[in-house]
């Protein structure tokens, strides 16, 4: 590349060399494109990505029909984690029950109950699920083999890549003419088309919704997988810390520790009106997005950062253990065949979303009068 005054003008040897970008994501305000930059990125070598949900074996099966006190006949909605020789409690409750037989086909139990002198009390199963039984230990005798083994499948999802891409150009006119606070247009044109494409980005993370329709297709976002999340909640601001409390608390309930919730910049003013002994600023200074706030939740701190893409009554917990954003390319420029009196070129990138346990990790937060 020469460089004569202002202008540019690139050498035929420039044309389609790929220049990498990535490293200028760091020179973005996290304000801009802050989902972006929590997330961890890997490299990934398939348009189509996929991934398996592991989880330790279901050690709390629900009831399916009532149960009389003495009954030795239980039925359940699922009977296929529990093995003869189990040892079963009622939650909020005292009594245990050995296992005897398991019709896994019927879904029905033979017990003995009341099981080593606890007391006997009826079992609630209609609805399906309002008594549950835990699994709490084995009634084995010594040297036994132990029972058949317990299976738990493993559930897969994917996502797809998505294409982001504008064009440059620039006239030899514009970058011999000389203009005021701008010494490069083609720079210029560079370093906007790339900070739009980067907030196009942090829109698709959270809205996107997973779609291919031949040679073109979209990443399914944030709202796509969390839309049937157990820790969805939703209401009114005045009972915002019980809404997020009660999302901690189901993710703590199935295992997960999200620490990062993303918020729209009318939630967070929410927020920032609580007592300060429950929301902090780590920081002194007030410069969006810079200074750190975190709420403190009976289920560890969890860190506020304001997203001005989100929806004035949306925010994101994430547990970002369990998210992270696929490159299958990185950010690049590349210099285009010189047509005409126009230098001419293109940012690309490809890049895609994992979410595992969606279900049970992550949550949307409803705020429905933010």
């Amino acid at each position: 590349m020469v460089l004569t005054a202002a202008r540019s003008t690139f050498t035929a040897a420039a044309v389609g060399v790929k220049i990498a970008m990535d490293d200028k994501m760091s020179i973005l305000p996290i304000d801009v494109v802050p989902l972006q930059q929590s997330l961890s990125w890997t490299p990934v070598d398939n348009i189509k990505q996929q991934w398996l949900n592991d989880a330790l074996d279901t050690q709390v099966v629900d009831l399916n029909a009532d149960s009389a006190a003495a009954s030795t006949t239980i039925v359940l909605v699922d009977s296929s984690p529990v093995r003869v020789g189990d040892v079963l409690r009622r939650q909020k409750g005292t009594l245990l029950v050995k296992v005897t037989a398991n019709v896994y086909g019927t879904n029905t139990l033979t017990v003995v109950r009341p099981f080593a002198g606890s007391v006997d009390e009826a079992l609630d199963g209609t609805p399906a699920g309002t008594d549950k039984l835990e699994i709490i230990g084995q009634d084995l005798t010594e040297g036994q083999d132990p029972p058949d083994p317990r299976d738990n499948d493993f559930t897969g999802d994917f996502n797809l890549t998505q294409i982001f891409q504008e064009a440059i150009q620039a006239t030899r006119s514009a970058m011999k003419n000389d203009q005021y606070g701008v010494e490069d247009p083609y720079s210029n044109a560079m370093d906007k088309k790339y900070r739009e494409l980067n907030v196009r980005c942090e829109r698709a993370l959270i809205y996107g919704r997973r779609n291919q329709s031949g040679a073109t297709r979209q990443l399914g976002g944030f709202q796509y997988f969390l839309a049937s999340s157990l820790l969805n909640k939703s209401g009114v601001k005045a009972n915002l810390e019980t809404l997020v409390g009660d999302m901690l608390q189901a993710a703590y309930d199935q295992g997960a520790t999200p620490h990062d919730l993303f918020v729209s910049p009318a939630i967070k003013r929410v927020f920032s009106g609580l007592n300060s002994t429950l929301v902090t600023e780590e920081r002194a200074d007030t410069g969006v997005g810079r200074t750190k706030t975190t709420y403190h939740s009976d289920f560890g701190d969890v860190t506020l950062t304001p997203n001005r893409y989100l929806d004035s009554t949306k925010g994101i917990l994430v547990d970002t253990s369990l998210a992270k954003g696929m490159t299958f390319d990185e950010w690049f420029h590349m210099y285009l065949a010189k047509t005409g009196d126009t230098d001419k070129g293109m940012i690309v990138a490809e890049k895609s979303l994992e979410i595992k346990h969606a279900t049970r990790a992550h949550g949307l937060l409803t705020v429905t009068d933010a």
